[in-house]
């Protein structure tokens, strides 16, 4: 299982022009949000490793719930004996915790999210603030790049935090990338990368047709995948709005 993760990650970061470019311009600063055992860094040094630069500078901040810190303090050590020039740390962090935006590095020009949005959408009033609180918080250029189940209900929420953040995100990718591993299955990916200055003075309030877009796609989806079946997430049930 982890192998086939690693494998989607190196085609995520191979497969997007901005993302192959800031691993080209070391020191390269990322965090990595819902980590696990960490397969995204591996996909990364091995992507790195592919393309000459497996000595180059590696600043990682790895974050997920406190069980995956065991699994940390051994990977750690098993990685910079490899790649000498890593620098990671493993931080316990709960994404939908009041605050938890403080926790992660305002220097990242790399954010990982590696299937969080279907965990956190029960809490998503909480964490709509919190994931804006890490657009503010990024420096320009920044990429955030989101790989989630290719499921119509994810990406009508990945679509409103877009929306919510639109004067200062820029779209670079979107849309559903096939899953070697798995026949005929595929996987969701969108990379936004913060611009250099807001589109405009004040932040744009999305169109009402946008966002009730967004919430009848939601709903519409949601009854479909959890009303024939008991999925993986838990049932985020009809909302009135996000």
């Amino acid at each position: 299982m982890l192998y086939h993760h690693v494998a989607k990650w190196l085609v995520v970061l191979r497969g997007n022009k901005s993302v192959r470019m800031a691993l080209q311009q070391p020191p390269i600063r990322v965090t990595i949000i819902g980590t696990g055992p960490g397969p995204e860094l591996i996909a990364l040094l091995q992507h790195l490793t592919d393309v000459g630069l497996s000595e180059a500078e590696v600043t990682c901040q790895a974050m997920d719930l406190p069980g995956w810190g065991d699994t940390w303090a051994e990977l750690i050590p098993l990685l910079k004996t490899r790649f000498p020039a890593l620098n990671v740390r493993f931080e316990s962090c709960d994404l939908v915790a009041v605050g938890a935006a403080q926790f992660v590095s305002a220097q990242s020009s790399l954010l990982l999210f590696s299937y969080v949005l279907p965990e956190v959408v029960q809490s998503r009033r909480t964490f709509n603030a919190i994931f804006d609180e890490l657009v503010d918080r990024a420096p320009p250029g920044a990429l955030f790049v989101c790989v989630d189940p290719d499921q119509p209900w994810v990406r009508a929420y990945k679509r409103f935090l877009y929306l919510r953040n639109m004067h200062v995100l820029a779209v670079q990718a979107e849309g559903p990338l096939r899953d070697g591993h798995r026949h005929g299955k595929y996987f969701d990916v969108d990379v936004w990368q913060k611009v250099s200055s807001p589109a405009s003075e004040a932040p744009p309030t999305p169109l009402p047709a946008d966002i009730l877009k967004a919430i009848a796609t939601y709903n519409r989806a949601t009854s479909s995948h959890f009303g024939a079946k008991r999925g993986k997430y838990t049932n985020p049930k009809k909302i009135e709005g996000l």
